[in-house]
């Protein structure tokens, strides 16, 4: 089940592509009932706009709600403002698209869903370039090659023990070198990490994320 939260043209467009393709989702036009429809409704991935009716960032607090209350949904942000990427990423987003991305292929949006639900994060080419140009100064954190290694593979749409098989090692050692990567950049989530490690300029993303 895909819930999706939209005021605008894209709830109808969204509507008729679920429908098309026969994929069990049902729209929202405000965040109103969020908790309560969430708990009815069971979803495996929200779809978030961020600015819906006259709250500016509503998406990113129902986006909080839903990471601190329902962690196994995963969610993706759908939206024409390129500016809240790297709140949304910090707040636990598991992707990013921009509506104008998609506006003439809505078709793609399953995709995102797809490698979403395998585990990856979802960031366009698009979305990279504004979380790269918007790097800043950060304090200064020591990130080894494996530790580096893992965040990217994380980030290319790797589960654990995908990661371990690529890396040759065993998935508590992955698991381990995730804790303790959280820890060194303080953060609570993967997505966390890989938006403050982008953002900071901990690794050189370009050259493992294609």
């Amino acid at each position: 089940m895909i819930v999706f939260f939209e005021d605008s043209e894209y709830f109808y467009k969204l509507t008729q592509l679920f429908e098309q393709h026969q994929i069990p989702a049902t729209g929202w036009r405000n965040y109103d009932r969020l908790v309560e429809v969430l708990r009815e409704t069971t979803p495996s991935v929200a779809l978030l706009d961020i600015e819906i009716g006259e709250q500016k960032e509503a998406g990113l607090e129902a986006l909080s709600t839903i990471k601190a209350r329902f962690p196994r949904i995963k969610t993706i942000v759908l939206t024409g403002h390129p500016e809240y990427v790297l709140k949304a990423f910090r707040a636990g987003a598991d992707g990013y698209l921009l509506k104008e991305e998609v506006a003439h292929a809505l078709e793609y949006i399953q995709e995102v869903i797809r490698e979403v639900m395998h585990g990856g994060i979802y960031m366009s080419g698009e979305v990279r370039k504004i979380i790269v140009d918007s790097l800043t100064p950060f304090e200064n954190v020591n990130l080894n090659t494996r530790e580096q290694q893992i965040i990217c593979l994380a980030a290319s749409d790797k589960t654990g023990p995908q990661i371990a098989e690529i890396l040759c090692l065993k998935s508590q050692t992955v698991e381990t070198y995730l804790k303790n990567i959280k820890t060194k950049l303080n953060c609570h989530t993967i997505q966390g990490v890989v938006a403050k490690s982008i953002r900071n300029n901990f690794i050189n993303w370009e050259e493992f994320i294609s």
